[in-house]
């Protein structure tokens, strides 16, 4: 018995009216903020002073978890394999990067400058 377009609309209109079910409230248990370098670093302190603020916020507990090594990828690494459900954040800082990278620079630009001098 082929279904009908009337009858498809039935259905479907059907199962559009079942209630959704509730989504758990989030947050329902504590939030791991992992910190990719060693504890008593500046890092670590200012990810306990978002803690202190942000658990309160939001009505749950912040558990910092220092993960150092590598230069952060041990810390980033757990974080990315992290369950993807909102409940880990990564913490970081940004200086190393951008100073590395300026350093770089400028190292490479007085060495070609300092060659052609010698020249």
């Amino acid at each position: 018995m082929p279904i009908t377009r009337r009858t498809f609309t039935a259905l479907a209109g059907a199962a559009l009216a079942v209630p959704a079910r509730p989504q758990d409230k989030w947050p329902s248990k504590p939030i791991v903020y992992i910190v990719p370098f060693p504890a008593g670093g500046t890092t670590d302190i200012l990810a306990r002073l978002i803690g202190q603020k942000l658990g309160p916020a939001l009505g749950t507990t912040i558990v910092v978890d220092n993960k150092g090594g590598a230069g952060g990828s041990v810390g980033s690494e757990m974080a990315s394999r992290a369950a993807p459900d909102g409940y880990t954040i990564l913490g970081g800082t940004i200086t190393r990067t951008r100073s590395t990278s300026a350093f770089i620079r400028r190292s490479a630009t007085t060495r070609s400058s300092r060659s052609s001098r010698s020249r």
